[in-house]
């Protein structure tokens, strides 16, 4: 059914660092926002209404 019987890949150190670093970098540039709203938020008027 299948031509080959492996895939072959090639794994250098560079590309899983730079996959490594855009996967943080990523993560912290989407926790930018929300932390930024959640700051501006008075502590009083965020638990009036638990």
């Amino acid at each position: 059914v299948y031509y080959i019987s492996t895939l072959p890949v090639a794994l250098s150190p560079g590309i899983l660092i730079l996959v490594g670093v855009s996967s943080i970098l990523i993560c912290f540039l989407a926790t930018l926002y929300p932390s930024r709203q959640a700051s501006l938020v008075d502590p009083a008027e965020a638990i009036r209404y638990e």
